[in-house]
């Protein structure tokens, strides 16, 4: 929960087919999304839209125009579905950039005669190109509609082929944010991203993983990724678990019809500044000192550490009574606390003070009661609307950040 949710939430109740469930869904080798409807199968060269469709540039488009312009592209790309591996061309032998070692190369579909190709020369596909029937290629320097001719080139660097400054594609004018089915949003930390390199880490570490649907939208499927979790801070401090209690992550991504797959945050509740909290329960105001004004991690502190993927922690084994309603987010959704005798509660408070002293340099300093920790807002959680499973987010000023 690194980013304030800020965007309202898009309506996706007609374009949703599927949710996310208790059972596993697609994984991440299954079969790739079809590919977008939008003009005819011989697309134009051309943007070609019809007398209602958005057209041209526009970086402030709302979410509606994105929706509008993924479900029914029609400046003439046609995806692949799958990312295929190409050999990289001979030009990029004379780029210190792209001929270093783990730049990988992707066609991605076409756009009439021509090949739309994808490099990733970082952890992501950072460079788009189109390759021509002759094999001469262009740079396309503004790939998303979202970026005006003014933008900065991405990236910056020259490759010694021509540049394309006028090809978009309505593909890639992706909204900022998208419901689940079950109302919660998921938000893209970036509205001109191509996906995460194919063949890099980040994908590799579906290993061992389940992933469930989160919805299509048109050509474009939200997954769900499953990983088994551990109770970390065991490792560091002699804290166990509760009985009983297991963890789980849960990430999401948006698989796009071109092969690739791009991160989404999931904030189902945003900060603790936009929740309003119930008069029994008063939030403490915020103590400069240990900076508590909302700034919420998952239950290990991941952000903190050599996790891959930005994901929540789901907490499996303790009853519905361990939790309280003290709050109600601004899309009316309860936000819980824990209760008095919540065995997780007393844990995260002991690491709490374990960690002041462990870590203390001079005097100890005084400890926050385990009362002051819950006005603090040491511990929310949030009770997914749809499977009824408990999220919980640790206030990150109040963390043991025994790796840091």
């Amino acid at each position: 929960m690194r980013r304030a949710t800020s965007v309202a939430v898009i309506g996706l109740a007609t374009l949703l087919l599927t949710g996310c469930g208790s059972t596993a869904g697609p994984t991440a080798s299954g079969s790739p999304a079809t590919s977008p409807t939008g003009q005819a199968s011989s697309p134009a060269a051309t943007p070609t839209p019809s007398a209602t469709h958005p057209t041209g540039r526009n970086p402030t488009m709302t979410d509606a125009e994105a929706l509008e312009r993924i479900t029914d592209p029609q400046t003439g790309e046609k995806w692949f579905g799958t990312a295929k591996t190409i050999a990289a061309p001979g030009w990029a032998a004379e780029s210190q950039i792209l001929s270093q070692e783990g730049v990988h190369w992707y066609e991605l579909g076409t756009r009439g005669s021509n090949t739309i190709v994808g490099v990733a020369s970082s952890a992501e596909i950072d460079l788009i190109v189109e390759r021509g029937p002759t094999g001469a290629h262009r740079q396309i320097d503004y790939p998303s509609p979202r970026q005006s001719a003014t933008t900065p080139k991405f990236p910056a660097e020259e490759f010694g082929v021509a540049h394309d400054r006028v090809t978009y594609y309505d593909s890639f004018a992706l909204p900022q944010q998208l419901a689940l089915p079950s109302g919660d949003p998921v938000e893209l930390g970036s509205t001109t991203s191509y996906g995460v390199d194919p063949a890099g880490e980040f994908l590799l570490g579906h290993r061992g993983e389940t992933a469930s649907s989160g919805g299509r939208i048109s050509s474009f499927e939200i997954l769900r990724y499953d990983s088994p979790g551990t109770f970390a801070w065991s490792e560091f401090y002699d804290v166990a678990a509760p009985a009983g209690v297991s963890v789980v992550n849960w990430y999401y991504l948006l698989r796009t019809p071109w092969g690739t797959e791009i991160p989404l945050g999931y904030d189902p509740f945003g900060t603790l500044a936009d929740v309003t909290w119930d008069a029994a329960y008063p939030m403490a105001a915020p103590d400069p000192a240990r900076e508590d004004s909302g700034y919420l991690t998952d239950l290990n502190d991941s952000g903190c550490g050599p996790w891959d993927h930005d994901h929540v922690t789901v907490v499996r084994g303790l009853p519905d009574s361990a939790w309280v309603a003290a709050g109600t987010s601004k899309r009316g959704k309860k936000v819980y606390l824990p209760a008095t005798n919540n065995p997780l509660l007393a844990v995260m408070y002991k690491l709490y003070t374990k960690h002041l002293v462990a870590d203390a340099q001079g005097p100890t300093p005084q400890p926050l009661s385990q009362q002051e920790f819950v006005a603090h807002r040491g511990l929310v959680a949030y009770k997914t609307p749809a499977t009824g499973n408990w999220v919980v987010f640790l206030n990150s000023a109040l963390s043991a950040r025994a790796w840091c």
